[in-house]
């Protein structure tokens, strides 16, 4: 279904008096579960989709890990422009989204390894679309230039 089809429940926006919003936090509290609630149903799926992979390093990560580096230094060498504190942010933040996959093991000195998880695989899938696409892109723009 195209995105511009899809239909969006909005909620009837409420008026509440001075009185009532005094006297009742429970009213507010329903409120506010619905409105949260009503913007999590305008959150198009193109659009969490790419909130969970932007950032700088994020794709740039995700195809280190998929060409089978595990560790954060191995990532970090790969990369070798980006600080290891944002690395590490970035890393965290594709665990939270379920594109990666954290596993420490209790070792001295310690040791953490990253791995794609199904969904990491099948984001891995489209980011190679995407790049045939940018291929076709910057074919079309070398055709324009001459």
């Amino acid at each position: 279904m195209p995105l511009w089809d899809k239909k969006v429940n909005f909620v009837k926006p409420t008026t509440i008096t001075s009185r009532e919003l005094s006297s009742s936090n429970k009213k507010i509290k329903q409120l506010m579960k619905t409105k949260e609630r009503a913007i999590e149903e305008k959150i198009c799926p193109l659009e969490f989709a790419v909130n969970a992979i932007s950032g700088k390093w994020k794709v740039p990560i995700v195809w280190r890990i998929n060409e089978g580096e595990k560790r954060p230094s191995e990532i970090l060498r790969g990369i070798t422009k980006v600080d290891r504190r944002v690395l590490n942010q970035q890393l965290k933040e594709l665990e939270q989204a379920g594109i990666l996959q954290k596993e420490s093991f209790n070792e001295l000195p310690p040791r953490v390894e990253y791995s794609l998880t199904p969904l990491g695989d099948k984001l891995v899938e489209v980011l190679w679309k995407l790049n045939a696409w940018g291929e076709t892109l910057l074919e079309t723009s070398i055709k324009k230039d001459k």
